[in-house]
């Protein structure tokens, strides 16, 4: 939809940084995104994503985060991570690949993101992830940034 600005972002990697996210959607009252780090489906799998996306939902009932497992260019882990039941994947495989999977992805109910990764506040970095998620919020505007140095590790 043109014109319209996304959600403000968040590299997730990890339980506690997913938490993070969730509630300071939940505290904002503001949709969010958490994107995995480029590839992070081959390194830590769907059933880790889904397994922190359900605790950190368990934990922030109002929270409102789309959360995008970047599955990298391989098509078998964008399959795996639809039969998981990921709410949102990214894929980066070739164009007949991609639109195979983009139409599977469709029929399971799974969003299929494209297009460039959005500007994000990196948490792999925070040493306080929901201390960071806080100031990037309160102050960025959604533009992207790295934790302050005090919350950096």
């Amino acid at each position: 939809m043109p014109g319209k600005r996304p959600p403000p972002a968040f590299i997730v990697a990890d339980l506690p940084a997913m938490r993070a996210v969730f509630a300071a959607s939940e505290a904002s009252g503001r949709k969010l995104r958490a994107e995995s780090p480029p590839g992070f489906a081959g390194f830590a799998g769907a059933g880790f994503w889904q397994a922190a996306l359900a605790e950190a939902a368990a934990a922030h009932p109002a929270a409102r985060v789309e959360a995008v497992l970047d599955c990298g260019e391989e098509a078998g882990l964008a399959l795996a991570a639809i039969r998981a039941g990921v709410p949102a994947i990214r894929l980066r495989a070739r164009t007949a690949a991609r639109a195979r999977l983009k139409d599977i992805a469709r029929k399971a109910g799974v969003k299929f993101v494209e297009g460039r990764r959005p500007a994000a506040c990196d948490l792999t970095v925070a040493r306080d992830a929901a201390r960071a998620a806080t100031d990037y919020l309160s102050r960025s505007k959604g533009k992207a940034t790295r934790p302050r140095r005090t919350g950096a590790r």
